[in-house]
């Protein structure tokens, strides 16, 4: 026999035993995965049919076209709304496609072909085949079962984001907005509440969203928000403590849970009352322009009183601003070290200490010491005087503001 023949013979043994081959794969199914004892029967065993047939025309060289597959993506969507979980689905598959396998490459090797290469070459061609159709049916499955979630979860998520917003932005009427969140569970009145505040890296607008749903989970009750682009893109959880004690420890957690993803964090200070949120979230969003001027000394948690200090000074007249960055630090920009030195008066400016500036540096401090003792010489001011210190320190603001403007100067590392 050549081997159309023996796929012909081994296609009518197939047919001849198509019920068994089905049982099979129904009881496979139903063995390995219990959730499918809630799927109706009829609809269980109408959808392996359906699969099988995909299958064996595979095994033969038939592949799924586009439109089958859709048709298999279906069946994913179904489970989704049957409420059968990812793994189940997926092991579901595995099931039934290994009892399939097993019963065609067994009818296989009772087919009447007498010479060991050519059966082996079936045996292959079927085994093969087989497995790269599971591959694609495999995928179309999981493709439908993602959209509908993704259906349902996005329709949540934009109700719950729609009700951040009101919260965060309601004034007076706080009525419908305290029902909303009594229907969803949340104690409005048993406990005390904080907002949490994602700021995102422009170069990095995929972070956000997961950096978002890691920090909701380290809360116990928490509402997340709808990203926004303005004005810089961040996105606003709102979640409630059973005491005041426990905010600060969320938020940390939330923090932490972030920490190596590109965003920044800013949270309430305290817990309060659920209609003191929106003067917190104004008080954010007006200053998160400025979220990455003052680089955080540890972790990722922005100072809120340092933003609102940037703005204080943004707000001042520019030629008064580079006026001022001149006086402290003129002298050392034309210096030839100043690509080296630049970075440690930034670094101490941003720790407090020599020996913190080593450390966030990565240097050792000899070295930050020895440069340290170089920028005095240059600009005759000291970091260990107490005027000295804070008027460098601002003099580096000045040239954080305007490194974010079209004030700045790359040549001269500050305001023009």
């Amino acid at each position: 026999m050549n081997d159309f023949h023996n796929q012909d013979a081994l296609r009518r043994v197939i047919d001849a035993t198509w019920p068994e081959l089905i049982d099979g794969m129904v009881a496979a199914v139903l063995d390995r995965v219990i959730a499918y004892s809630e799927v109706p029967a009829k609809d269980l065993r109408d959808s392996i049919e359906r699969t099988a047939g995909l299958f064996v025309r595979a095994i033969f060289g038939e592949w799924p076209t586009e439109t089958e597959l859709d048709a298999i993506a279906v069946q994913g969507s179904h489970r989704a709304r049957q409420g059968l979980d990812p793994d189940s689905l997926a092991a579901g598959v595995d099931g039934a496609a290994e009892a399939g396998l097993r019963h065609v490459m067994e009818l296989a090797a009772q087919t009447e072909i007498t010479d060991a290469t050519a059966l082996v070459r079936l045996l292959t061609d079927v085994a093969t085949n087989a497995l790269r159709t599971h591959g694609a049916v495999r995928a179309a499955l999981a493709r439908g079962y993602a959209d509908a979630r993704a259906g349902k979860l996005a329709d949540d998520a934009l109700r719950t984001a729609l009700l951040v917003d009101r919260v965060l932005r309601a004034r007076l009427d706080w009525a419908p907005v305290e029902d909303e969140l009594r229907a969803l569970g949340m104690p409005v009145a048993d406990g005390v509440w904080g907002v949490f505040v994602l700021v995102g890296d422009p170069a990095s607008s995929d972070a956000l969203p997961i950096a978002a749903h890691a920090s909701c989970a380290e809360f116990v009750e928490a509402l997340e928000g709808q990203a926004r682009s303005q004005p810089v893109p961040h996105n606003a959880i709102v979640a409630v403590v059973q005491e005041p004690e426990g905010w600060e420890e969320s938020a940390a957690a939330a923090a932490a849970a972030v920490e190596r993803l590109p965003v920044l964090v800013v949270a309430s200070k305290t817990a309060r009352r659920l209609r003191d949120l929106p003067a917190d979230y104004e008080l954010f969003t007006r200053n998160l322009e400025f979220a990455h001027v003052f680089p955080t000394q540890s972790g990722n948690m922005l100072d809120v009183a340092a933003m609102q200090l940037c703005r204080a000074l943004a707000d001042g007249h520019e030629r008064d601003q580079a006026l001022f960055f001149n006086l402290m630090l003129g002298d050392l920009v034309d210096h030839r070290d100043a690509h080296d030195l630049f970075p440690v008066i930034e670094a101490m400016a941003t720790t407090g200490t020599l020996e913190a500036a080593a450390e966030f540096l990565r240097f050792d401090v000899q070295t930050i010491k020895r440069r340290g003792r170089q920028i005095r010489a240059i600009t005759r001011r000291s970091w260990r005087n107490n005027l000295d210190r804070h008027l460098l320190t601002q003099a580096i603001t000045f040239r954080r503001l305007a490194a974010d403007s079209e004030d700045y100067s790359p040549r001269t590392w500050g305001p023009r």
